[in-house]
């Protein structure tokens, strides 16, 4: 009589063992933290240990009119790169909420591109516990998808690492299906889906969404006024899976949920908060709530381009004040929701 066990190896007269099923692997939880390498004081308060805290930190900003590098961002550069754990991934970014059409524009993108391609290896010549192998397109002022288009293709073909970091929002009507997200557009300022194109084309690594300061829309009838509004647009993108949507999200391509580190960070109420800046308001209960959303959402797993959370930025949570904000905590961002981020199982 054949025994078998499992079945699958065999043993012998008949007796055959399966192998024990491999352990599932594990997805590292990314934890991106933007810093603004110009905000000098900002970098001065940021506090050793909350680089170990993050596992990508993005800088702000290359400089795009020149090939060579800014001693002022080299040094905030070195602060973060000698500080953090090994294996964090560190991207250059471009744009800002000051650059716009004038600046970046079809004409001069593909001399973008090779000014901040010859920026990197300068800059890495000279930081000592990390390297820069990548970039971020933080375009919000109604840059145009060919410009992006050209900008994503060139970087792609540099062998870099893309990264974006679009608005949410409804193109069209005021509400967003979860499962059915076809009126979806991520936005470079304005009512559009400026970014759609780049992403189809596979020439985008990581979404950074901006799920905060566009108002007028809701998804899931939710408002980006609300905590909540995490766990819907987390829905929402993973359910961007097919051509016939604005935005259709290639399964390798990683979707990081962004949140502003506070009050100091938002430009009006559209926010987790609920209010606009330079009114009271609960911090750390607030996250506290979207910890909680966070840990829900990995044990629900969403989907596999749910990659992870970021926030804006590393200066204004260890120097609120300085932003204006006089009712935040110190790091509270950083200590709660990167410090309590376990790896997401997949």
């Amino acid at each position: 009589m054949a025994i078998t066990i499992g079945g699958g190896i065999s043993i012998g007269g008949g007796i055959s063992i399966d192998s024990p099923s491999a352990p599932a692997p594990t997805k590292v939880w990314t934890k991106a933290a933007y810093m603004d390498c110009y905000g000098t004081g900002g970098v001065a308060a940021i506090s050793a240990n909350a680089y170990q805290l993050n596992n990508m930190i993005i800088f702000g900003f290359a400089n795009i009119e020149t090939n060579t590098v800014d001693t002022t961002v080299q040094a905030s550069m070195q602060i973060a790169t000698s500080n953090s754990a090994p294996g964090t991934t560190f991207l250059l970014s471009i744009g800002g909420a000051y650059l716009g059409p004038a600046q970046i524009n079809a004409t001069n993108a593909a001399n973008i591109v090779a000014n901040v391609v010859a920026q990197i290896p300068l800059y890495n010549a000279n930081l000592s516990g990390g390297q820069i192998t990548g970039v971020d397109l933080d375009l919000e002022n109604a840059i145009a998808q060919e410009t992006i288009d050209i900008m994503t293709s060139g970087f792609k073909a540099a062998n870099l690492e893309v990264g974006i970091a679009p608005q949410m929002l409804a193109t069209s009507g005021s509400d967003v299906d979860v499962s059915n997200p076809n009126n979806l557009g991520l936005s470079s300022g304005g009512v559009n889906n400026n970014y759609g194109n780049s992403i189809a084309a596979g020439n985008v690594d990581h979404i950074f969404v901006q799920i905060y300061n566009t108002g007028g829309y809701t998804i899931g009838n939710v408002s980006p006024s609300s905590v909540d509004f995490f766990t819907t647009a987390a829905q929402a993108l993973a359910n961007c899976k097919s051509s016939g949507l604005q935005v259709d999200i290639p399964a390798n391509c990683e979707i990081i949920i962004g949140e502003p580190v506070n009050l100091g960070a938002a430009f009006n109420e559209y926010n987790l908060y609920g209010v606009a800046p330079g009114n009271t308001y609960n911090q750390g209960a607030t996250l506290a709530n979207l910890n909680t959303l966070i840990t829900q959402m990995k044990s629900a797993n969403y989907g596999a381009n749910i990659g992870g959370v970021g926030g804006w930025s590393l200066n204004n949570d260890f120097f609120p004040t300085a932003f204006g904000d006089n009712f935040a905590n110190v790091g509270v961002f950083t200590y709660t929701i990167f410090g309590n981020s376990a790896p997401l199982s997949t």
